[in-house]
């Protein structure tokens, strides 16, 4: 089976800057297209505005979840793993978080993780929601 997929990301009216990070990753203009086979990964994580290090926090996520292995939770996990542990060794961070919304897309099923936040204060607690929200199509 053959996905067809979008990613686009935009900073908004209240930033100047982006804390969204996005997998399949957009390019510099901040959109992107494409076609995947299964099984594909797509991944939403939008940096906690208005905490320090969100855009760190959803860039860290993202890498994380992509570079796991296993299911989806698995991957939430390294990157929940991944945002707490940065934010321990780097003081200056503390209080970054990120949401994320995370699916793998296979011929017969969509294994999704959505949403959840990732910070410090989800180090234990895996079932908090987060604003995160995801659209996906299939087309075969």
């Amino acid at each position: 089976m053959t996905f067809l997929w979008a990613a686009a990301t935009d900073p908004g009216r209240v930033r100047g800057h982006n804390e969204d990070a996005l997998w399949p990753r957009p390019g510099p203009q901040g959109a992107a297209q494409g076609e995947a086979e299964s099984p594909l990964l797509a991944v939403v994580a939008d940096g906690m505005g208005g905490h320090v290090g969100g855009e760190v926090a959803s860039r860290l996520a993202i890498e994380a979840a992509v570079a796991a292995e296993g299911e989806a939770v698995e991957r939430v996990l390294a990157a929940n793993a991944a945002v707490v542990g940065t934010a321990l060794d780097r003081p200056r961070l503390a209080g970054m978080g990120t949401t994320m919304t995370l699916a793998v897309f296979t011929a017969g099923a969509v294994e999704k993780a959505m949403p959840v936040s990732l910070d410090r204060l989800t180090e234990n607690c895996m079932a908090c929601s987060g604003p995160g929200n995801s659209a996906m199509n299939r087309r075969s």
